[in-house]
């Protein structure tokens, strides 16, 4: 099996093409390959950050991001990559599709011609919305040299003349590794690439092209080589020359000349993708079904029995014949008007084409026809057209139909096991999705309504999912993150993109060998993704739609437990390595303890008038250090700050709550934080049960009082004193008033705090 080294250089193109490029080499059956990829000087600068991005997030050892400072440098022509084992190296355009099997069709006839130095293979052309506008047929000349000068120097009508075909080259350019550094070129200018690649290896032997459409050309307006001046036409074909003229017929290779009118039949084919066996009707030797199969491995293929996709090559002016083939459910013809050098019209054509219309519909009246250089096609697909659906998982089951055919109606329906929750019939262009915003093992079935018959039974390919964070918040953030991590160890995924708002916190390079990649709100999204967050809109708490629990009777992480469909297992994120450091803080030899006195509603701070200074006097005076988290300012005497606002301020305070070991907070993010930095933490909250954080070293609540109020009543975030029971009372905020320093200091003593 031959390596295969793909180049594609990005100029201007919009930021699909690198999906594409990517796509393209990543679906190939041959799979042994590398692929290098660079920004060609495109004007948008942050192009090549996010072509680096999109090469470390797919963490491939095979794909290579080469950085260019000058334009042009990557051009087959010159760079060959001699320090890299390869066997092939392949020119692949970076807004065109190759066939999956491109690689392991070229890999096959390498192996079996050695004297084959480069291959190319027959194509399509699409227009920018994605309309096919011509297929290529190119058949193997008798003397490329003379061929070339034909088809640039003659007139049109001259070709038709002499031509079955109206393209010299096709598409796919690849070529045995080369021996050089880098290859001769005479000018820097604007080059026909596949005139240069095709004669620069007939200089080396052979070339072979393949008859089979392996390659969509996507032709693009403004596109590099799209509009040219004159001084940059007279240059195209300048480096090509010396290798033209220099041209020596070394003999043909040239196996397919024999059976070309029955390979263009074939990949000529409408519904050919649509089938894994077909019969072809040709007058052709066994050796030649060989080769024939040679070129469709994936395709069982019979030759001239009955079968309902039946695929004609015809090279006679007549149709009378085709009866012979019998019943079949698809039919493709393919005949030409063969080039024999008599001068030929239009007028000559039209009357060629007349005729194998009225013979083609005599037998098929439910037929199309295609005329087209030369070449006659007229397809019948009497098999019943399904609708174009894809069915993804998007925070709840979304459907979205491309072409739904109007001669029948169907339903979709979207069921979990045995259970149908949603149908209604679909139409063209429709989409609907059913309102459970939370995961669960979908699958969408499409029903023909009349019959009831289930045509296809639809899942979301998940193995790339997607997860967003709704959340901005530090305890949300940290707490949740835990949970993508476990979601990794409860389901099968291959990638897991995370898009949220601190991704800086935590360590990337761990997650990123489980399989989980950080990406900004403006990169890369798979197509199957779940939202993360608390929704409680406007009359309604906990809306069954997003939350099928009510979140505020579990634990935090559970919350997104729930939505990522798994069971809920407390799990501590890694964090940064930059929390572990000691860059940002003074290290001392003394016992320190970090503590946050503030947040973001009253309700979550200790409310008892004194306390926390009665705790800093108490670390004081046992020659202890108390350091101050919260971002707020602060008039407690005898702490030192350890946020100090600016950019790093983050880590600064993990690295001291790190270096501490010991923290005192409340229900809120800087708890999170040393939770998950593994420091000892003191919880002090009255409105939350102990149940709704993390599991504390020490959890200080007063249940003989009014507490719990986050469970059973509606936060609002927008009332600073939200007390929803004795708010304007003297009880107001009593389940932490009521909680002494003295209690805590002794709590403290009892979890060992001080046994140093």
């Amino acid at each position: 099996m031959g390596k295969f080294l793909a180049v594609a250089s990005f100029h201007n193109n919009p930021e699909e093409h690198i999906d594409l490029t990517f796509t393209n080499v990543l679906k190939q059956t041959h799979q042994d390959w590398l692929l290098i990829v660079a920004d060609d000087g495109s004007k948008d600068p942050e192009f090549r950050r996010k072509l680096r991005k999109r090469v470390e997030r797919l963490n491939d050892k095979r794909i290579i991001y080469y950085h260019l400072e000058n334009r042009r440098e990557l051009y087959l022509y010159q760079n060959t990559f001699q320090h890299l084992d390869y066997d092939y190296y392949f020119d692949l355009d970076s807004d065109d599709i190759l066939h999956e099997e491109l690689f392991e069709v070229y890999d096959e006839h390498f192996k079996r011609f050695p004297k084959v130095q480069s291959i190319f293979c027959d194509y399509e052309q699409r227009n920018e919305d994605g309309n096919l506008e011509q297929w290529s047929l190119v058949q193997e000349p008798h003397n490329y040299k003379e061929e070339w000068y034909l088809r640039h120097r003659g007139e049109f009508w001259d070709i038709y003349r002499q031509r079955n075909t109206q393209k010299m080259f096709g598409h796919g350019r690849c070529m045995r590794k080369p021996n050089v550094d880098k290859l001769p070129i005479q000018k820097e200018c604007k080059t026909s690439t596949d005139t240069y690649f095709l004669f620069y290896n007939l200089t080396r032997g052979q070339h072979l092209h393949i008859p089979r459409n392996l390659y969509t050309y996507n032709r693009r307006e403004n596109s590099d080589s799209g509009k040219m001046t004159e001084a940059e036409h007279l240059d195209f074909n300048t480096n090509a020359l010396p290798f033209i003229e220099s041209y020596k017929d070394s003999g043909k290779v040239a196996i397919y000349n024999d059976v070309w009118h029955v390979t263009s039949a074939i990949q000529t084919c409408d519904w050919l993708s649509k089938v894994s066996s077909l019969s072809v009707w040709a007058d052709v030797t066994p050796e030649q079904e060989v080769k024939i199969q040679l070129l469709y491995p994936k395709k069982d293929i019979v030759f001239n029995q009955p079968h309902d996709n039946v695929i004609v090559a015809e090279q006679s002016s007549d149709l009378s014949g085709i009866s012979r083939i019998g019943d079949f459910k698809r039919l493709s013809i393919l005949a030409f008007k063969e080039a024999d050098g008599v001068p030929i019209t239009q007028e000559d054509l039209n009357k060629w084409i007349d005729v194998l219309q009225e013979q083609a519909f005599a037998f098929a009246p439910d037929g199309n026809w295609y005329a087209f250089f030369r070449q006659f096609r007229f397809t019948v697909d009497r098999v019943r057209e399904m609708p174009e659906v894809e069915f993804f998982y998007r925070s709840g089951p979304e459907l979205r139909c491309g072409n739904v055919p109007e001669d029948r109606s169907y339903t979709a329906q979207f069921w979990l096991k045995d259970k149908m929750y949603y149908s209604n019939t679909i139409s063209t262009n429709v989409w609907m999705r059913y309102a459970m915003d939370y995961w669960r093992d979908w699958e969408c079935r499409i029903v023909d309504t009349d019959t009831e018959e289930v045509l296809q039974i639809l899942k979301p390919d998940q193995k790339v999912f997607g997860v967003q964070f709704d959340s901005s918040s530090l305890g949300d953030t940290i707490s949740w993150m835990g949970q993508v991590e476990e979601m990794l160890q409860q389901r099968d995924f291959d990638k897991v993109y995370v898009r949220l708002h601190k991704p800086e916190l935590f360590n990337w390079k761990y997650y990123e060998r489980l399989g989980i990649y950080p990406v900004t709100w403006d990169e890369y999204w798979p197509k199957n993704w779940q939202t993360l967050g608390i929704y409680q809109p406007e009359g309604d708490p906990a809306p069954r739609h997003k939350h099928p629990r009510d979140w505020r009777t579990i634990n935090l992480g559970a919350v997104v437990a729930d939505q990522l469909g798994i069971r809920f297992v407390e799990r501590r994120p890694k964090m940064s390595p930059r929390f572990y450091e000691r860059d940002l803080i003074e290290v001392e030899e003394t016992s320190s303890v970090c503590i946050a006195p503030s947040s973001t509603a009253a309700a979550k701070e200790w409310q008892r008038p004194g306390a926390w200074q009665t705790m800093v006097d108490n670390f004081n005076s046992n020659g202890w250090k108390v350091y101050h988290c919260s971002k707020e300012e602060t008039n407690l005497t005898g702490v030192e700050r350890a946020s100090d606002g600016g950019p790093d301020s983050i880590f600064k305070v993990g690295q001291q709550i790190n270096y501490s070991g010991k923290f005192i907070g409340l229900a809120s993010g800087l708890s999170w934080l040393a939770w998950a930095l593994k420091a000892e933490v003191c919880l002090i909250s009255g409105f939350s049960y102990e149940w709704v954080e993390f599991e504390a070293n020490v959890r200080i609540i007063n249940k003989n009082v009014c507490h719990g109020c986050w469970t059973w009543d509606r936060f609002d975030r927008g009332d600073w004193w939200w007390c929803p029971q004795n708010k304007g009372t003297e009880r107001a905020f009593e389940c932490t008033k009521t909680i002494s320093p003295e209690y805590v200091w002794q709590e403290l003593e009892t979890a060992g705090w001080f046994n140093i």
